[in-house]
């Protein structure tokens, strides 16, 4: 049974008239197919930045990063993967995204290094130029990996991962804007909307590090 959960809907270049909470769809499964689910359920690990999940395996997905390299979430196993979604044209939300993952791994600290940063992107027409113009203007410091693709692609994904996605005027992308904490094992661990608090999300992240050892 997945779990549902709010999602708040913004302007990657500003609108933020168009704001609105969405709800995921929550799907009765009926109370054994529950019961199974929680029977590999991992320790329990208060985390307080966001929305407890309910230890899905996070959606597969293979896309390639601004350097070229693809990047797989199974070759991540064994490691915490904080996934963003944004895009790299915008000028006002976005900016401020990569804004609350650096502050974020300031409160990390050295352990910053043991997780995986990623933001899979919410506009199929980015290119690998827009991707490093983008870190560069905006002095974003974490190590993150920019996931490009075409819409055939990405929006298989966008919907594997709840993400409402909708084109608007003049190039304008409005989008879910929050992020995933995804531990070591692959699963789904926590929802996090946008404008959270920096200290209570890396306070999370140490959780799941201090979790896997």
């Amino acid at each position: 049974m997945r779990e549902g959960r709010s999602r708040t809907i913004v302007s990657a270049k500003g609108n933020r008239f168009l704001t609105a909470l969405m709800a995921a769809v929550l799907i009765a499964v009926g109370l054994q197919a529950c019961a199974a689910t929680a029977k590999q359920a991992p320790p329990a690990v208060s985390l307080k930045a966001g929305t407890e999940l309910a230890h899905f395996t996070a959606p597969p997905f293979t896309l390639h990063d601004q350097t070229g390299a693809a990047v797989t979430l199974q070759q991540m196993r064994g490691q915490v993967v904080l996934l963003t979604f944004l895009d790299t044209t915008c000028t006002t939300e976005c900016p401020i995204t990569a804004q609350y993952l650096d502050w974020t791994s300031q409160f990390l600290g050295k352990d910053s290094g043991r997780v995986v940063w990623l933001a899979m992107s919410v506009n199929p027409t980015n290119t690998v130029a827009d991707a490093e113009t983008f870190l560069h203007k905006n002095s974003v410091k974490v190590p993150l990996h920019v996931l490009l693709g075409n819409q055939a692609e990405l929006a298989p994904l966008w919907k594997a991962y709840h993400i409402v996605v909708q084109p608007g005027a003049d190039g304008d992308v409005q989008h879910t804007l929050g992020l995933y904490l995804i531990d070591a094992q692959g699963h789904e661990r926590e929802w996090v909307d946008g404008g959270y608090d920096p200290k209570a999300l890396g306070a999370d992240i140490q959780s799941l590090l201090h979790e896997e050892g």
